[in-house]
């Protein structure tokens, strides 16, 4: 999330912090959930991103992917696991140009080996003190997140996306709660063919039904 902005306090307050860069998501069960929404994607999200790292006061130190294709959590598994704090950030770690990790106990001869390998990946590192830690968008130019750019990774990932009948939905002349039900009963209609529970609840025995079979069964895309 942005720095600055009064929609990030509201929001911070209201869900809590996941970390520097998005919220926690909601379990709330009441109310219209727009952002409870949004924040369900962070995962999808963080798959298309990488970090631009700064003075690493933001990024966390064994659980982001800050230093090659995984994070160190995972590449060093028994050091994580003696790690003082698991969700320590960069900075936390560094004294002046110097590392200074911190564990909750003294290194096993066999861990030894383990410890000066990390130190040498860590050698390999570009932080810089004097600048702020930042996301950068994946194989785009300037690294610049779009929701355009958005639309087509989820097209990519999802044909069913590009199928769907948004534009008769949502360009049609009809009272905005008429459109936002459409839209509502057709998302939840596909939920339920995923899940495979649409033959059981739908049972056509009239034209009503009939209608309704066929938003179940994916008629419109």
């Amino acid at each position: 999330m942005e720095d600055a902005g009064f929609w990030k306090v509201v929001i911070k307050a209201k869900h809590g912090e996941l970390n520097h860069w998005c919220s926690k998501v909601s379990s709330s069960p009441y109310g219209v959930g727009l952002w409870k929404g949004i924040s369900k994607l962070w995962s999808t999200f963080a798959q298309n991103i990488h970090f631009e790292i700064g003075n690493g006061s933001y990024i966390g130190f064994w659980k982001d992917k800050w230093l090659g294709n995984s994070t160190l959590q995972v590449e060093f598994p028994n050091l994580f696991t003696i790690a003082q704090d698991p969700n320590v950030v960069i900075a936390t770690y560094r004294e002046g140009v110097n590392w200074d990790l911190k564990f909750r106990r003294d290194m096993h001869d066999w861990e030894i080996n383990e410890l000066l390998d990390l130190y040498a990946r860590l050698q390999q590192s570009n932080v810089n003190p004097h600048a702020v830690d930042r996301l950068k968008s994946r194989n785009h130019d300037g690294g610049i997140y779009t929701v355009n750019v958005g639309y087509q990774q989820m097209c990519s990932s999802n044909p069913m996306i590009d199928k769907w009948p948004w534009k008769l939905i949502w360009r049609t002349k009809l009272p905005p709660k008429v459109i936002c039900y459409t839209w509502t009963a057709l998302y939840e209609s596909r939920m339920l063919i995923r899940a495979g529970v649409y033959g059981e609840l739908v049972k056509p025995s009239g034209k009503s039904d009939q209608w309704s079979l066929l938003v179940f069964s994916g008629a419109f895309g």
